[in-house]
């Protein structure tokens, strides 16, 4: 099966599409395959994730770091962003009431 990944790509901000059946780790290799050739570095303390789907999905990531139960954790210096905590996009904060 051939993968897809779906990104977006905006100046200096990228944002990410991942499903239950994708892998972070896949995901890291090519984000540094491609930063190795266009000479671009992510940074990763801004780096976040957002759980999108029900909410018994987001909090299974929440505390387990998994995007499903046969993946490996995402790793502790990345952000998962919890229920309600607003996150900044572009410039723009999402979640902030």
């Amino acid at each position: 099966m051939n993968k897809v990944l779906k990104a977006s790509l905006f100046a200096d901000d990228t944002t990410v599409y991942l499903s239950q059946e994708d892998s972070f780790q896949e995901l890291q290799a090519m984000l540094n395959m491609w930063c190795r050739a266009s000479g671009a570095k992510f940074n990763i303390a801004k780096t976040e994730i957002i759980p999108i789907g029900t909410p018994q999905h987001w909090r299974n990531m929440c505390e387990t770091r998994r995007l499903s139960p046969n993946q490996p954790p995402i790793p502790g210096d990345i952000h998962i962003v919890k229920d309600g905590e607003p996150t900044r996009i572009l410039g723009a904060w999402i979640g902030m009431a």
